[in-house]
């Protein structure tokens, strides 16, 4: 990715766009979005598989 964000950065400068310059900024940031979105994930799994009671109630019953 680091690659073509300075492509598209010597791009936008040839062209004088503002908008293909500002469209070459934070490339990490839909990776990082995924990195987070999975931790969540593998966390709530990791929970599931544990069986973890935080959702139900002593006597068995689901909360809402």
């Amino acid at each position: 990715m680091p690659l073509r964000v300075w492509a598209k950065r010597r791009v936008a400068r040839e062209l004088g766009s503002a908008t293909v310059h500002a469209d070459s900024g934070w490339w990490w940031a839909d990776p990082m979005a995924g990195l987070v979105i999975a931790a969540v994930a593998a966390n709530e799994g990791r929970e599931a598989w544990r069986g973890s009671d935080d959702c139900c109630q002593s006597d068995g019953r689901a909360t809402l």
